[in-house]
């Protein structure tokens, strides 16, 4: 998570008060398994033109499935702050603390978040980081196979492979 509050310390240091901003995001460290040279180099075509234009790719959910959820929507126009509103959940369909999801905004752009509760159908999630765009009703809610979209912000750089296996790493942060 990249962290746009602070910690303030009292001048005697002997309280710690936490400030909260808005805009926390996150930024994720992605390593690509090793793969074939001709594989890698298509990867490496699209990461050197990603680098400018962004990207926007699957979130790993570390094998957890988040099943299916039906077509969850941004229910009304409460959306704000940690609270998410949320209609079109398929019966029966149980969200869990911990899960990632999108909130996709008018322009396609996908902010990741992660739910801090677990209820039921449709409903309220609690959602960390607090919502950073304008969400109004029908905004389309994304918890099957949530992204993350962003900046390359590292160098994207790979090995000359003399066995010809290459393996890619870079790191991606939110940009919105």
């Amino acid at each position: 998570m990249i962290d746009t509050g602070l910690l303030q310390r009292a001048p005697t240091r002997a309280s710690l008060t936490r400030i909260d901003r808005p805009g926390s995001h996150y930024g994720a460290k992605v390593a690509y398994p090793p793969m074939p040279a001709d594989t890698a180099s298509v990867f490496i075509s699209r990461l050197l033109e990603a680098k400018s234009a962004g990207l926007r790719i699957l979130y790993p959910l570390s094998g957890v499935s988040q099943g299916e959820p039906g077509t969850p929507v941004v229910n009304g126009s409460g959306a704000g702050g940690t609270s998410l509103p949320v209609t079109g959940i398929a019966g029966g369909y149980q969200w869990k603390e911990g899960y990632w999801l999108n909130v996709v905004d008018a322009d396609g752009v996908h902010y990741l978040h992660n739910i801090r509760n677990s209820g039921t159908g449709n409903g309220t999630l609690r959602v960390w980081p607090p919502l950073r765009g304008d969400f109004p009703d029908g905004c389309l809610v994304v918890l099957d196979a949530p992204k993350i979209e962003g900046a390359i912000t590292s160098d994207i750089a790979w090995p000359l492979p003399t066995d010809e296996i290459v393996t890619i790493e870079f790191t991606i942060e939110e940009a919105a």
